[in-house]
């Protein structure tokens, strides 16, 4: 059933995304993990912020 299957990008397409997002810090890092981990962005977003808030009170934390 193809259409129950998600969209997903080819080598090419990811190598090219990692390249052109490597001069940007912050997208690079959101496109590594989804592309690494197989996250949705839905559950990178839930991370970020977490790490975020985190930070902001008690200096770098991991979860």
């Amino acid at each position: 059933m193809p259409y129950l299957s998600p969209t997903t990008l080819t080598t090419a397409e990811q190598k090219l995304i990692l390249r052109v997002t490597s001069k940007h810090q912050r997208d690079h890092l959101i496109i590594s993990l989804a592309l690494g981990t197989g996250l949705r962005l839905g559950e990178i977003v839930g991370r970020v912020l977490t790490v975020s808030v985190h930070e902001s009170s008690t200096g770098p934390v991991v979860p």
